[in-house]
């Protein structure tokens, strides 16, 4: 708000801002609010014509034509409608085909419905996202019906589509409810305790009435301050947050549209989407003429939305079109089958169940193919991943599993699932599925997160653990002197907190230092578990090769598992019978980058400005370049900041210069940063955030860092830059270690055995570990099955991304191509996964590894080859006078 202020003056923003995009022009938020009418509209016909009384599907298919006006073509973004051509008149307006930064959680649930045909419903949730995605574009429903219960699971059903948590699905219900009501002719207040009354019936409604009778308090308090908004009712990022701040400004203002949208767009927060949703409101109150007629005429697309708006009063008023010409503009589709009306009843018939009590979530199945990546053997369609999955204990409970987006079980499909007590947004994330059948607790907590392993399992007392060695499954062919080490080493490897790890690191340079790497990391890999992990010779590398290989990696492996992010198993392997093994056609070409690989880029260049201002004798520490730098990444989005580093060539290249749905925690954590406020750390973090993209980005910081603990150190303060949570920035600590001890010559296996060392000193490291643990103990049982990667969870999370990409590079250490291909045939973020994957690997075996046709394709290649080459100069050519090379001045500003 301070950077608000000190553009526009103290009030604020009050009128349209010319920027990056001329004042006026509209954001996703009104592109999919436009598209929801659409589908509302159909099904209101629908309903005329066939008794159809269901209006998802045809919001469902609204929702695929704005998905193809993004980008994506028809034959990617129809899905079960993709055989005929997208219809109707709202999708040949040229205006809606630009990207306004559409949510990632909108993307990926829409590209899991065009791969599954399976809808978000109230019953089958496709994820657990309370983004404000929902809400802000449920206005429209508003319009179905007299009915305020109906009204509202409408409003809910069509948020449901891509937001699974009530918190996500119910605020769309309740802001339908409150704009029915408005325009049925009741007050606001009264439309709002509508609202609440029908919330009060829903599983899971607590925070969305809590957040709205806050509003009310604040409201009724007088104008708030922006800061009051703030800390009352939040940034509006979350769907309960978002509507609270919308209903408080339009309670606050009530008799001027204008000041209650200029009240709800001025706050730290998402503002398009609080000041959107009181535009609803408010216009529902006092109609299109309240709204400043300077407004109406700047307003993007401004005839599109007036018309729309006239149809759907045509639509829905008491005699609706019946000729020909509005099926045009509007076609309904043929009569439902016979048996849709039935599913559709049941799946009704359960969503009401759910307002009484809470249906049991269906656990996810198994993989249902056979097709895997070679030579990886196959799981058999007749086996459950249940039977599979190495367990905890046989006495835990099992867990409530959530599918992944788009998962075509059938199960998932015709079964309700779980009703979600919603978390508090402030609450810490808990990991996503491992190898345990357990449910894991946050990170930090001083609980049992699960039941202890066998292996863990301390020995009886006064049983020396020195005296049983073989106990441990230490493997055949061992000898007394390589048994005395191995069990030495692994003891203070496993030691407690307070265990030295000079202490631990000199044994295991002493294993290797007595029988070779080779021969150690067989000691390492036979000491731990039931299996037995590949054999794997280092590679001998310097650090720039390494560095190559691991920056060019993580973009390989971006680009790699980009387009199957999110989608199910069997939708990834019925186009790819072998696994993902070449880039695919996405975003208009191959070799396409994420908001990932762009930040990855961005972050070297950031380390690289540091490493020229430590040889130059400059100040400049690498956490506050690197914030700088991924601040010139937060320009190329669009965003209207002054950097706090001066940007170079770099952010003006076109390549970087394109919105990639970037994840909301990097943007709003950097976006607050005025270049003098101290840099967050873990005992003031900006946020909560658990997300992948610092890890998945974080692989090169451990070759900037001596020591795999000093990799842990500079990756945790360089992740916490935007992702505060524990489970947030120690994976990408833990990724960093991993690089760090892979410089130093160690394996795979044995630099993960490193890093879990060197994480038990920081607080809050349950969750990664216990990833690392897993993925180790689901390698050792031996070559890993596509399938086999779902039980380490949907890597929505950091520490399941890093489970599933330590899992894929441990079974093929000596393969980049094979290792990222597995990391990427995987139903959850598969990006993600393959991007620290391909990191892991590059830093691991060198760029020349990586398969030449993927890195000719690679969008960002350019760019990363570069940013070496100055890597290499800066070895050889600073000269400690301070005197800059020409080259050198583009790292100094």
């Amino acid at each position: 708000m301070e950077t608000i202020r000190a553009k526009h003056g103290a009030a604020g923003v009050v009128d349209f801002v010319d920027a990056h995009r001329p004042g006026g022009s509209i954001s996703d938020d009104t592109q999919l609010t436009l598209f929801t009418a659409d589908g509302l509209i159909r099904a209101a016909i629908r309903r005329r014509l066939y008794d159809d009384t269901d209006p998802a599907p045809q919001v469902q298919h609204a929702y695929q034509r704005w998905l193809h006006t993004q980008g994506f073509d028809w034959k990617e973004a129809g899905g079960p409608i993709a055989a005929a051509p997208p219809d109707g008149w709202l999708i040949k307006e040229k205006g809606l085909f630009v990207r306004r930064a559409p949510g990632a959680t909108c993307v990926q649930a829409l590209h899991a419905y065009a791969t599954s045909g399976q809808l978000g419903t109230l019953t089958n949730r496709i994820n657990d996202s309370k983004g404000c995605g929902g809400v802000m574009r449920a206005a429209p429903a508003g319009f179905w019906s007299a009915d305020p219960t109906e009204t509202f699971r409408v409003g809910a059903a069509t948020a449901a589509l891509t937001h699974g948590h009530p918190s996500g699905f119910l605020p769309a219900g309740a802001l339908a409810v409150i704009v029915a009501q408005l325009l049925s002719g009741r007050s606001l207040p009264e439309g709002v305790d509508r609202a609440l009354t029908e919330l009060s019936g829903w599983e899971g409604h607590e925070e969305t009435t809590s957040a709205l009778r806050r509003a009310i308090e604040l409201a009724t308090e007088g104008t708030p301050t922006p800061e009051q908004i703030q800390h009352r009712l939040g940034e509006g990022r979350v769907g309960e947050q978002a509507l609270a701040i919308a209903v408080c400004a339009a309670l606050a203002r009530p008799s001027s549209y204008a000041d209650a949208v200029v009240l709800a767009a001025n706050h730290s927060g998402d503002s398009d989407a609080t000041a959107s949703i009181c535009g609803n409101i408010m216009g529902a109150a006092r109609t299109s003429s309240a709204i400043p007629h300077a407004w109406r005429q700047r307003v993007e697309l401004g005839e599109v939305i007036e018309q729309l708006a006239r149809d759907a009063t045509e639509e829905f008023g008491e005699h609706p079109p019946s000729v020909p010409e509005w099926l045009r503009r509007y076609p309904a589709g043929s009569a439902p089958t016979a048996k849709a009306p039935v599913q559709r009843k049941a799946e009704r018939a359960e969503a009401a169940s759910q307002r009484s009590e809470p249906a049991a979530r269906v656990p996810e199945t198994a993989a249902e193919t056979t097709a895997v990546i070679a030579p990886i053997p196959a799981v058999p369609d007749e086996e459950p991943a249940a039977s599979a999955a190495p367990t905890r204990s046989t006495t835990a409970a099992p867990a409530a599993t959530e599918a992944p987006a788009g998962a075509e079980t059938p199960a998932a499909a015709e079964s309700p699932a779980a009703a979600v007590s919603p978390a508090r947004a402030e609450s810490p994330a808990p990991a996503e599925g491992s190898a345990a059948t357990g449910s894991a607790a946050p990170a930090g907590s001083s609980a049992p997160t699960e039941e202890t392993t066998h292996a863990e399992t301390p020995a009886p007392a006064g049983t020396p653990a020195a005296e049983s060695p073989a106990d441990e499954d230490a493997g055949d062919g061992l000898n007394d002197e390589e048994l005395r080490l191995l069990a030495a080493w692994r003891k203070f490897r496993d030691g407690e907190d307070d265990t030295p790890n000079d202490l631990s690191e000199g044994l295991h340079k002493l294993l290797q230092e007595a029988f070779g790497a080779e021969r150690a990391a067989q000691l390492v890999a036979a000491g731990d578990g039931d299996g037995e992990l590949p054999e794997e010779v280092p590679a001998e590398l310097d650090r720039l090769d390494r560095l190559a290989g691991c920056a060019l990696g993580v973009l390989a492996g971006d680009a790699l598992g980009a387009p199957w992010a999110f989608l199910s198993q069997r939708a990834i392997l019925r186009r790819n019978p072998d696994g993902v093994r070449e880039p695919a056609e996405y975003l208009g070409g191959r070799g396409r980058s994420t908001a990932v690989g762009q930040q990855s880029v961005f972050l070297l260049d950031g380390l690289l400005r540091a490493t020229v201002h430590k040889g130059l004798k400059r100040s400049g520490s690498e956490p506050d370049l690197v914030r700088g730098t991924l601040q010139h990444w937060l320009i190329t989005q669009g965003a209207l900041i002054e950097p706090a580093v001066r940007p170079a060539a770099l952010a003006e290249h076109p390549a970087l210069r394109v919105q990639r749905f970037p994840d909301e925690a990097t943007v709003t954590a950097l976006a607050g940063w005025d270049g003098e406020s101290a840099a967050p750390t873990p005992s003031t973090p900006p946020n909560q955030a658990t997300g992948a993209a610092a890890a998945a980005r974080g692989a090169v910081v451990g070759l900037h860092a001596d020591t795999p603990g000093a990799a842990v150190e500079l990756g945790i303060t360089i992740g916490v830059l935007t992702h505060g949570h524990p489970d947030g920035y120690l994976p990408a600590a833990a990724v960093a270690a991993m690089v760090a001890a892979l410089r130093d010559g160690q394996t795979l296996a044995e630099s993960v055995h490193t890093t879990l060392n060197e994480l038990k000193a920081w607080e809050g490291n349950e969750n990664t570990t216990r990833s690392l643990r897993d993925a180790l103990e689901l390698a050792e049982h031996g070559p890993v099955p596509v399938p086999a990667l779902e039980k380490l969870g949907a890597g929505k999370h950091a520490p399941a991304a890093l489970g599933v990409a330590v899992a894929a590079a441990l079974t093929h250490p000596d393969s980049f191509a094979d290792a990222v291909a597995l990391a990427a045939t995987h139903s959850g973020d598969s990006a993600a996964t393959a991007a620290l994957c391909g990191g892991l690997l590059g830093a691991a075996r060198g760029a020349s590894e990586i398969p030449r046709e993927w890195l000719d394709q690679l969008e960002l290649h350019d760019q990363v080859e570069q940013l070496i080459t100055d890597a290499r100069r800066a070895e050889t050519e600073l000269a400690p006078d301070g005197t800059a090379p020409d080259w050198a001045k583009r790292y100094t500003g």
